[in-house]
């Protein structure tokens, strides 16, 4: 038990940072049977407000299959996007289960490395409960190919990038990375996206933008946050110092594409400092926190003619703290941040918590409202598993200031 512990611990860690922010979608195991409905999943924390009530936690995202059905999901990190006023589709990473066993107990379910997706209302600060589509685990992103026919025991990932903006016709793409692992290696990692639509629950026009096999381009694989402005699509990038996939070695520039062109890598270009260029070894760090570990992106809640970004700072000792930091973005085609929220923590975050990641269709011109794995989350210790859930998806609101400033240079 202790050494699937490890291992599992560190999967995730080493999948955190190769990834930088947001991650993994959808393909999934065999449905378990519905057991009897049993009470919620023990563990979890109560909602705090902190002392100045510019914080303010929600507790677990749930789904009406842990409310209802006595199942229990550990999602990783959550992707939204309003499908309309009242509805929002989530996408999340990799996703543990555990069921009721009927005794007073619980027994693993499926586990997903390409994760789970489901709907919301959206009403509010806080998220509603989840539906998923149509129950869990039954519904999934198509499974990737990435792996060379001939490998063997390969071990393919899918893990979502974002969500990109509904489109006229109801439909959004959903951006993903693909990796292909042999032998405990990442031999092949491919960077794209596909289009769901959520009237049929379909998907269509798969189609892979950066692939090592091909263009030779590794480090623009792992673009996250696609944020429409302008008519462009804008993704967080990294700018990588010294080895590659390493905790807190890179710092986070800016990327686009026109949104109808998202399907050509010609078409990507990358802020130099300058000017926007075709090269993404040459992008230029925005100027976040010195020590970001992860970074997220979407519009500013209650205006859209501005961007805002999350930056998470890496705590002692490698540890994925909860300290936060807030900047708007008012122009990103010529990108200039200024600071809202600076080095705040996040209560009940303080060993490791990682994927902050804003939602836009529940905040409001004064709270920003964001989600986050908190593996701090798990189950009593002696609770009858093979398999540790290992967290939780939370989410919290924050004050915003009407007047942000300009960050100091960093």
């Amino acid at each position: 038990m202790r050494r699937i512990q490890q291992i599992h611990h560190w999967w995730r860690a080493k999948r955190a940072a190769l990834l930088l922010a947001v991650w993994g979608v959808l393909a999934t195991a065999c449905v378990p049977a519905v057991p009897t409905p049993q009470q919620p999943m023990p563990g979890g924390f109560a909602p705090v407000t902190s002392a100045d009530g510019s914080i303010r936690t929600h507790g677990r995202l749930l789904s009406t299959a842990e409310t209802n059905d006595g199942l229990y999901f550990s999602r990783d990190c959550g992707y939204s996007r309003a499908l309309s006023a009242s509805e929002t589709l989530w996408v999340f990473c990799d996703t543990l289960s555990g069921e009721a066993d009927g005794r007073g107990s619980w027994r693993p379910g499926p586990v997903s490395f390409h994760g789970t997706m489901a709907l919301s209302t959206t009403n509010g600060l806080e998220p509603g409960v989840l539906r998923e589509l149509p129950r869990p685990f039954e519904f999934a992103l198509p499974r990737g190919q990435v792996c060379p026919a001939h490998a063997d025991t390969p071990y393919v990932l899918r893990w979502p990038a974002g969500l990109g903006p509904v489109r006229a016709d109801g439909t959004l793409i959903v951006f993903f990375i693909d990796s292909c692992h042999i032998g405990g290696e990442i031999t092949q990692l491919r960077w794209g996206g596909v289009v769901f639509d959520p009237a049929t629950l379909s998907f269509s026009q798969e189609s892979f933008v950066f692939r090592n096999d091909r263009t030779g381009i590794i480090r623009p694989l792992i673009m996250t946050s696609p944020t429409p402005h302008g008519g462009f699509l804008y993704f967080t990038s990294p700018r990588w110092r010294g080895q590659a996939h390493k905790l807190g070695n890179y710092r986070t520039g800016l990327a686009r594409v026109p949104i109808n062109q998202w399907k050509r890598w010609q078409a990507y270009q990358w802020w130099d400092g300058s000017r926007w260029q075709s090269k993404p070894a040459r992008v230029a760090p925005l100027g976040l926190d010195k020590n970001q570990f992860q970074v997220g992106m979407d519009v500013m809640p209650g205006n859209r003619s501005s961007l805002m970004l999350v930056s998470q700072q890496l705590a002692e000792r490698g540890r994925f703290g909860g300290r936060i930091s807030i900047y708007d973005l008012p122009n990103p085609a010529r990108p200039q941040l200024r600071l809202l929220v600076e080095n705040t923590d996040v209560p009940g975050c303080n060993v490791s918590c990682y994927h902050i990641i804003p939602h836009p269709e529940y905040g409001t011109n004064q709270r920003a409202v964001f989600s986050y794995f908190n593996t701090e989350d798990i189950l009593p210790v002696g609770q009858d598993w093979q398999f540790p859930p290992y967290g939780h998806t939370h989410s919290f609101d924050i004050n915003l200031p009407t007047k942000p400033t300009r960050p100091k240079r960093r």
